[in-house]
Protein backbone atom coordinates (compact mmCIF):
# COMPACT_ATOMS: atom_id res chain seq x y z
CA UNK A 1 0.00 0.00 0.00
CA UNK A 2 1.50 3.54 -1.12
CA UNK A 3 0.44 7.02 0.81
CA UNK A 4 -0.13 9.23 -1.81
CA UNK A 5 -1.16 12.17 0.87
CA UNK A 6 -1.82 12.26 4.48
CA UNK A 7 -3.89 15.31 6.06
CA UNK A 8 -2.95 17.23 9.43
CA UNK A 9 -5.28 16.54 12.78
CA UNK A 10 -7.22 19.92 11.47
CA UNK A 11 -7.58 19.18 7.80
CA UNK A 12 -6.16 22.69 7.37
CA UNK A 13 -5.08 22.13 3.29
CA UNK A 14 -7.91 20.70 1.40
CA UNK A 15 -6.95 17.39 -0.25
CA UNK A 16 -9.65 16.26 -3.09
CA UNK A 17 -9.91 12.58 -4.85
CA UNK A 18 -11.70 11.23 -8.09
CA UNK A 19 -13.16 7.66 -6.78
CA UNK A 20 -13.56 7.40 -10.92
CA UNK A 21 -10.67 8.03 -12.43
CA UNK A 22 -8.24 7.83 -9.52
CA UNK A 23 -6.99 11.46 -9.96
CA UNK A 24 -6.16 13.43 -6.49
CA UNK A 25 -4.44 16.76 -6.10
CA UNK A 26 -4.75 20.02 -4.10
CA UNK A 27 -6.83 21.98 -6.14
CA UNK A 28 -10.81 20.48 -6.99
CA UNK A 29 -10.09 22.07 -10.52
CA UNK A 30 -7.71 19.17 -11.54
CA UNK A 31 -9.53 16.64 -9.77
CA UNK A 32 -12.55 16.43 -11.58
CA UNK A 33 -13.38 15.16 -14.91
CA UNK A 34 -14.43 17.73 -17.10
CA UNK A 35 -16.03 15.92 -19.92
CA UNK A 36 -18.58 13.42 -17.55
CA UNK A 37 -19.13 16.01 -14.89
CA UNK A 38 -22.54 15.26 -12.77
CA UNK A 39 -24.34 16.97 -9.96
CA UNK A 40 -23.99 15.14 -6.37
CA UNK A 41 -27.29 16.39 -5.10
CA UNK A 42 -26.36 15.69 -1.15
CA UNK A 43 -22.68 17.30 -1.93
CA UNK A 44 -25.08 20.03 -3.09
CA UNK A 45 -27.59 20.60 -0.65
CA UNK A 46 -24.60 19.72 2.10
CA UNK A 47 -22.50 22.74 0.81
CA UNK A 48 -25.77 25.17 0.61
CA UNK A 49 -26.66 24.61 3.85
CA UNK A 50 -23.52 24.47 5.56
CA UNK A 51 -21.03 26.62 3.23
CA UNK A 52 -18.96 24.31 2.49
CA UNK A 53 -17.88 20.95 1.48
CA UNK A 54 -18.70 18.43 4.83
CA UNK A 55 -18.56 14.66 5.58
CA UNK A 56 -16.11 14.31 2.66
CA UNK A 57 -18.91 15.21 -0.34
CA UNK A 58 -18.28 17.81 -2.45
CA UNK A 59 -20.62 19.07 -5.08
CA UNK A 60 -19.33 16.99 -8.12
CA UNK A 61 -20.08 13.36 -8.08
CA UNK A 62 -17.28 11.05 -7.57
CA UNK A 63 -15.11 13.72 -6.18
CA UNK A 64 -13.95 13.77 -2.54
CA UNK A 65 -12.37 16.14 -0.02
CA UNK A 66 -9.78 13.84 2.29
CA UNK A 67 -10.74 14.27 6.05
CA UNK A 68 -8.72 15.61 8.91
CA UNK A 69 -6.24 12.83 10.26
CA UNK A 70 -6.59 10.39 7.11
CA UNK A 71 -3.88 9.21 4.46
CA UNK A 72 -5.00 8.06 0.77
CA UNK A 73 -3.89 5.59 -0.39
CA UNK A 74 -2.59 3.35 -3.22
CA UNK A 75 -4.72 -0.05 -2.29
CA UNK A 76 -3.34 -3.67 -3.48
CA UNK A 77 -6.14 -5.76 -5.65
CA UNK A 78 -7.12 -8.01 -2.34
CA UNK A 79 -7.58 -4.54 -0.61
CA UNK A 80 -9.64 -3.57 -2.61
CA UNK A 81 -12.46 -6.06 -1.72
CA UNK A 82 -11.97 -5.02 1.50
CA UNK A 83 -12.59 -1.22 0.46
CA UNK A 84 -15.77 -1.75 -1.50
CA UNK A 85 -17.27 -3.59 1.54
CA UNK A 86 -16.62 -0.64 4.09
CA UNK A 87 -17.85 1.78 1.55
CA UNK A 88 -20.69 0.09 1.31
CA UNK A 89 -21.29 -0.15 4.90
CA UNK A 90 -20.57 3.10 5.41
CA UNK A 91 -23.09 3.86 2.93
CA UNK A 92 -25.63 1.82 4.86
CA UNK A 93 -24.85 3.60 8.24
CA UNK A 94 -25.04 7.23 7.19
CA UNK A 95 -27.87 6.45 4.81
CA UNK A 96 -30.78 8.67 5.63
CA UNK A 97 -33.22 5.55 5.94
CA UNK A 98 -34.57 5.20 9.61
CA UNK A 99 -36.60 2.29 11.13
CA UNK A 100 -36.57 -1.33 11.65
CA UNK A 101 -35.64 -2.22 8.74
CA UNK A 102 -32.50 -0.04 8.11
CA UNK A 103 -31.55 -0.91 11.53
CA UNK A 104 -32.36 -4.87 11.10
CA UNK A 105 -29.76 -4.21 8.31
CA UNK A 106 -26.92 -2.71 10.08
CA UNK A 107 -26.97 -5.56 12.50
CA UNK A 108 -27.06 -7.95 9.96
CA UNK A 109 -23.77 -5.91 8.54
CA UNK A 110 -22.17 -5.92 11.82
CA UNK A 111 -22.70 -9.46 12.20
CA UNK A 112 -21.39 -10.62 9.82
CA UNK A 113 -18.28 -8.46 9.40
CA UNK A 114 -17.68 -9.49 13.32
CA UNK A 115 -17.95 -13.29 11.99
CA UNK A 116 -15.36 -13.02 9.53
CA UNK A 117 -12.95 -10.94 11.62
CA UNK A 118 -13.63 -7.22 9.74
CA UNK A 119 -13.65 -3.85 10.86
CA UNK A 120 -16.83 -1.52 9.91
CA UNK A 121 -16.17 2.04 9.65
CA UNK A 122 -13.19 2.95 7.64
CA UNK A 123 -13.29 5.70 5.24
CA UNK A 124 -12.42 3.81 1.97
CA UNK A 125 -13.09 4.59 -2.04
CA UNK A 126 -14.65 2.31 -4.47
CA UNK A 127 -12.80 0.74 -7.84
CA UNK A 128 -10.07 3.62 -8.44
CA UNK A 129 -7.45 1.76 -6.52
CA UNK A 130 -7.83 5.34 -4.07
CA UNK A 131 -8.97 4.46 -0.33
CA UNK A 132 -8.37 6.86 2.79
CA UNK A 133 -7.51 5.44 6.53
CA UNK A 134 -8.29 7.08 9.41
Amino acid sequence: MTVLFESDWLGSRPYFYNTKTGVHGDNVNDVIDWGNVEIDLDGLRDYLEFGYSVFGHTMVKNVRVLPPSSQLVRAEERERERERERESARALFFSRRSGAAGRGRKVALFRSCAARGRRVGAHTLQGSGLGTRA
